[in-house]
């Protein structure tokens, strides 16, 4: 999954928008008023990654100025959703699993840096 963070000007805020609502592959978008002297709107938006180089091409027609977004990898850690992942999963009541450090132990949530 890849992640959508964006300011957006306001005369383009409405069409950028509309562009991540028409475009398959984007999901949970979010909208808010940017704090601060500038006026603009964050949007924050889940994109497949099929979706990934169409988006980019219909931000940078809009003219989103390139220090104005990225388009970031998230790392899904949970809920696991393929079966070989979840088998993985150690089944201990005392402990919890972290891909990348192994049972935590009590650790819970510092693992998540």
């Amino acid at each position: 999954m890849l992640q959508l963070r964006a300011s957006v000007p306001d005369a383009h805020s409405e069409r950028f928008g509309r562009l991540l609502g028409d475009h398959d592959g984007v999901r949970r978008i979010s909208r808010q008023r940017e704090d601060g002297t500038g006026a603009a709107d964050v949007f924050v938006a889940d994109v497949e990654p099929a979706a990934a180089d169409p988006l980019v091409a219909a931000i940078t027609e809009m003219g989103i100025g390139v220090d104005d977004w990225a388009l970031t990898k998230l790392d899904l850690v949970a809920p696991l959703r393929h079966p070989a992942a979840a088998s993985a999963t150690p089944a201990s009541p005392g402990s919890r699993w972290s891909a990348r450090r192994g049972p935590t132990r009590g650790r819970w949530p510092a693992t998540w840096r």
